[in-house]
């Protein structure tokens, strides 16, 4: 066989699916992603709106994009509403649309952090069962060694 008629074998990759809608992940962080609707898109200067998601879980980053979603909905209609009364430059069109997906996200994560902190009280109440838990302990120490 001669050089031309061998062909190079190609490599094909299978495409990846992308995670799921409004979501991309670029290194293991996943990013929400979302077209904004016309009119915003034209006073924003900027087709998409992208905001990382902080996670590397594809589940958790599931539910936190559908709680962004809703939050950019009703930003832009907040802001389709203060057009009609002023309008708006294209600078306070991103951060109004950015802070309301940063409080959103903020709020989400507090909310799972929110299990982990007690208050003081709860704190004060499992110091007290802990040091009642020990007299028990040492009580019952000193019997066994008593036999």
């Amino acid at each position: 066989m001669s050089q031309a008629t061998l062909r190079p074998r190609t490599c094909r990759r299978p495409q990846r699916r992308p995670p799921g809608p409004y979501l991309e992940i670029c290194g293991r962080t996943y990013y929400y992603r979302r077209r904004l609707c016309a009119p915003v898109a034209t006073l924003c200067d900027r087709p998409f709106l992208c905001l990382s998601l902080r996670t590397a879980l594809l589940p958790e980053a599931m539910r936190r994009a559908v709680r962004l979603f809703a939050a950019q909905d009703e930003a832009e209609r907040q802001i389709m509403s203060e057009t009609a009364i002023k309008s708006l430059t294209a600078a306070e069109t991103r951060v109004i649309l950015a802070e309301v997906l940063r409080r959103a996200l903020w709020d989400i994560l507090e909310e799972q952090a929110a299990p982990l902190r007690p208050t003081n009280a709860e704190i004060e109440t499992r110091i007290q069962e802990l040091e009642s838990e020990i007299k028990a302990l040492r009580r019952n120490a000193r019997r066994n060694d008593a036999f």
